[in-house]
């Protein structure tokens, strides 16, 4: 029995590990025109969502991340190159990145206002939000508004 208990330490911490580091998928629910709410399972620790746009809709969004926890990464896809003005939501959230087609994060920490993000070739961009390890309040808001280039 004490032969079999290290082993089962190991497995319960590997994978701990690989649970924490999963991806999920968030959860968005619309509520006014160009106006959402989004969560995850407070185990998630990184969620994503993807948001699709056409050119004339909701050129300013608002999303309210609801028990904020953790990673989570917003993708803006439009059909041509844009520009995202994000308002800088670092009140209540770490570190605001901005992620290239490989997984690489980029800081894009500021203090300033605004935080501008250009479109990538492929007419996106991705922006990772990092939030706190534990829930700490009820939620946050990310506002962003679109230009055309």
């Amino acid at each position: 029995m004490l032969s079999s208990l290290p082993l089962l330490l190991i497995i319960l911490f590997l994978f701990n590990i690989d649970f924490l580091s999963a991806t999920c998928k968030a959860n968005v629910w619309h509520y006014y025109p160009c106006s959402y709410t989004i969560s995850s399972s407070n185990s998630c620790m990184n969620s994503m969502f993807t948001t699709v746009l056409e050119s004339n809709d909701c050129l300013e969004q608002d999303y309210f991340w609801s028990y904020p926890i953790g990673n989570i990464t917003m993708t803006i896809k439009l059909n041509k190159s844009f520009i995202v003005n994000l308002k800088n939501p670092l009140r209540f959230m770490k570190n605001v990145y901005r992620v290239d087609d490989d997984g690489m994060d980029t800081s894009m920490t500021t203090s300033d206002p605004i935080i501008y993000l250009k479109s990538d070739n492929n007419y996106r961009v991705r922006i990772k939000f990092q939030g706190p390890d534990r829930i700490y309040y009820y939620g946050t808001f990310i506002h962003y508004s679109l230009k055309f280039d």
